[in-house]
């Protein structure tokens, strides 16, 4: 995915601040035809590098 230069965050520290501040993911999608918009808990695990979330 093409990220500007402005957007890009090299530091991971930066990076898992952010995750950590804002622990959620948006999923869209639609229903009847119209955009829904489903907020995703997410939980990080820093020593793997991973983001873990379930939605049913």
């Amino acid at each position: 995915m093409y990220i500007p230069k402005h957007f890009n965050i090299t530091d991971e520290t930066v990076a898992y601040d952010i995750i950590k501040e804002h622990s959620f993911a948006t999923l869209f999608s639609q229903n009847n035809r119209m955009p829904f918009a489903t907020h995703l808990p997410l939980i990080l695990n820093k020593e793997k590098s991973y983001l873990y979330g379930h939605f049913a």
